[in-house]
């Protein structure tokens, strides 16, 4: 199979040209961080100690039973399902659905993020 069979064909790096480019500057947002964190002097080891740190924080935060009354995630985020391209909501809203109805749940919330730095929640109520 010729995937050109019907003309020319121009090939872009999806990663550099999909929907986190900065709308501002044509460029993509990973490079507004690398040019943040030269500018600041930041190292990779620094930012490595900031997430070291948070997640140590976290998992005492945890431990202590600072989270016993959340239930986040239950059904794992559209990473974790394979981040189908134009169907993480429909995925994610559809895996809420089954868990609430197994765990006869009445009400529960779906947040997808959005390219180009937006987002989206849904609210679903079982009638």
């Amino acid at each position: 199979m010729n995937p050109t069979r019907m003309g020319d064909v121009t090939m872009f790096d999806s990663m550099l040209m999909d929907g986190l480019n900065d709308t501002f500057s044509g460029q993509h947002s990973g490079w507004h961080t690398e040019d943040l964190v030269k500018l600041k002097g930041l190292s990779r080891e620094d930012q490595d100690g900031w997430a070291l740190r948070s997640q140590q924080r976290f998992a005492a935060a945890q431990t202590a039973g600072k989270f016993a009354e959340e239930i986040v995630n239950v059904e794992g985020g559209a990473i974790a399902h394979g981040h189908p391209i134009g169907a993480s909501g429909a995925v994610l809203a559809t895996r809420l659905m089954h868990s609430m109805q197994r765990d006869g749940l009445s009400r529960g919330i779906v947040t997808l993020c959005i390219g180009g730095g937006q987002g989206i929640a849904l609210a679903l109520e079982m009638l």
